[in-house]
């Protein structure tokens, strides 16, 4: 058998030495049990492996709302970013559109790591089931360009996956703070994760406290640590089998702020039922126009500009885009708004 990972060799013999026992045994009378620091450092030097031999990372994170698996993808994605060598961008690289994903993916450089946040269960809107296929398709042929991508959501969903990430305590580790905990205006303060109100207490109320005044990152309740169980396939069934758990601090302050205001404008585009993917498409649309107009056009007899056939535009339009970049339900729609638009502008 030729050179394998540390952490293959690991699977390895753990799938061996447990062989006849099921999933849930092995979840409580050895994942559970093994040593997190331990594990952890395992599976980073299976980031590094990956990275120095032509593979990447497909994962996903599975759990409920506020177990923190957006911020332990974000350390996830950071972590692959040192290995791999491509600076994880929370502006560039954090996405909550699987249209806007698909195409920002193909212009990424080698190396880069994506993260897919709060991917949701049902799909409904312009391109969504043939989104989903194209990034299926493309988690296939990923290893080549050694792109990464990490997809959270509520429950794990089907994908090319090699390491699975799930939820398996209520919470993650927290700060404990008695001086918060014993406050009267600790649900006021709260209301705002980056900013305390120490200085709204008494005088009398503030000698009392171990500090004057606490940051936002010393309340009580502020997250320390995410950990999650990792799952791999056994290979000779293709189960996924809890392996160990792997844990990440909490972000640094800085990045956790920036992630705020992403999240923020993410879900704000969310909730407005905006897509980035759709509005680049009309972008791209006019300037496809606005670059082939003389083309999409011809003079008749009696000297009037007029629109050409759906079939020639789409000839044109397929030049352009090649004939596999759309669905042809999607083609008819892009070639049917590229008649309107130069009807628009005034051709007959």
């Amino acid at each position: 058998m030729g050179f394998v990972s540390p952490f293959d060799k690991y699977i390895e013999q753990m799938d061996f030495k447990f062989k006849d026992l099921n999933q849930k045994e092995i979840y409580y009378k050895h994942a559970l049990n093994v040593n997190s620091d331990y594990f952890t450092q395992l599976v980073l030097s299976e980031i590094k492996y990956r990275a120095d031999h032509q593979r990447n990372i497909i994962a996903s994170i599975g759990g409920q709302q506020g177990c923190g698996k957006s911020i332990y993808g974000i350390q996830l994605a950071r972590a692959c970013a040192i290995y791999f060598g491509e600076p994880f961008d929370l502006q560039k690289h954090l996405f909550v559109d699987a249209d806007l994903l698909n195409d920002e993916i193909r212009k990424t450089p080698y190396r880069t790591t994506h993260q897919y946040d709060e991917q949701p269960r049902k799909r409904v809107g312009y391109g969504s089931v043939s989104n989903t296929i194209d990034l299926s398709d493309y988690e296939e042929i990923c290893r080549y360009t050694q792109k990464n991508i990490i997809y959270c959501s509520p429950s794990v969903l089907e994908h090319k996956h090699y390491f699975v990430f799930e939820q398996f305590q209520p919470e993650p580790d927290k700060l404990m703070n008695e001086d918060c905990l014993n406050c009267r205006i600790v649900s006021k303060c709260k209301v705002n994760k980056y900013e305390t109100i120490c200085e709204e207490l008494t005088d009398e109320e503030r000698k009392k406290m171990k500090k004057p005044k606490y940051v936002f990152n010393e309340r009580d309740g502020y997250p320390t640590k995410f950990s999650f169980m990792l799952y791999t396939k056994r290979y000779i069934d293709d189960i996924f089998i809890p392996r160990g758990i792997v844990s990440f601090p909490m972000l640094p302050v800085e990045l956790a702020k920036e992630y705020d205001e992403v999240k923020k404008n993410n879900i704000e585009n969310f909730e407005k039922r905006q897509t980035q993917g759709w509005n680049n498409k009309i972008e791209e649309l006019n300037k496809f126009i606005d670059e082939y107009e003389e083309h999409l056009i011809f003079e008749n007899a009696k000297k009037q500009k007029k629109v050409r056939s759906k079939k020639a535009i789409k000839g044109i339009f397929f030049k352009k885009f090649g004939d596999r970049r759309y669905t042809i339900e999607q083609t008819e729609i892009l070639i049917e708004m590229v008649k309107i638009e130069l009807q628009e502008r005034g051709y007959l």
